[in-house]
C-alpha cells in the first residue's frame, strides 16, 4: 500500500496519499513495527508506524525522536501496560457489553487510570456488533481523541 500510494501524484507531482501503520501496544505490534521496519528500512516509527497507547500525544514537536520522547513521557504511567483498540471503549459501554457477553473476557489489567481487557476471538467480534447497535459519541469519546492525534501526526487539518 505504501509503495502504491508513493505512484499516484498531484498534477503538481506530489504523493496524494500517505499510508501508515496503526499497531496494538502488545507484543504482536511490536512484533509487526519491527516486520515493517525489516520489510522496509526507510519506515520509522512515529513517523510511518505507530503503537496505540493509552494517552495519544498532541502538540510539540513531530519529529520522530522528539514524539517518541513525548509518548514515552505521557505514557510513563502505563509502562509494560498491552493496549488495544478495544482499550478505547468507554467503561459504562465496556461493563454493560461485558455484563451481556461475560465470556468474552480473558482477563483484565488496570494500571494506574486505564483498564487492558483481553478478549477471546469471538468477544471482540460481539464487541464490535454491540458498539455499532449501542456505542453513543460518548461512549468513544478516547477513540475520536486518538483519531485526532493520528491526523495531528499526519499534519492533517483538525475536524474540531
Amino acid at each position: 500500500m505504501r509503495n502504491l500510494s508513493r505512484a499516484y501524484l498531484s498534477p503538481a507531482g506530489r504523493p496524494v496519499y500517505r499510508v501508515i501503520g496503526l499497531f496494538d501496544n502488545d507484543v504482536a505490534g511490536q512484533k509487526a513495527v519491527n516486520g515493517a521496519r525489516s520489510v522496509d528500512a526507510s519506515i520509522i516509527e512515529y513517523r510511518d508506524v505507530f503503537r496505540l497507547r493509552p494517552t495519544m500525544p498532541i502538540g510539540g514537536s513531530l519529529d520522530p525522536l522528539a514524539l517518541k520522547r513525548s509518548f514515552e513521557e505521557r505514557n510513563e504511567a502505563y509502562k509494560g501496560l498491552n493496549w488495544e483498540l478495544e482499550d478505547l471503549i468507554g467503561s459504562a459501554l465496556m461493563e454493560l457489553f461485558l455484563h451481556e457477553n461475560p465470556t468474552a473476557l480473558i482477563r483484565e489489567h488496570v494500571m494506574s487510570d486505564r483498564t487492558h481487557r483481553e478478549l477471546t476471538r469471538d468477544g471482540k467480534s460481539r464487541l464490535v456488533r454491540f458498539c455499532q447497535t449501542h456505542a453513543d459519541l460518548a461512549s468513544l469519546d478516547d477513540l475520536v481523541a486518538t483519531l485526532h492525534a493520528l491526523r495531528h501526526y499526519l499534519v492533517l487539518p483538525s475536524l474540531v
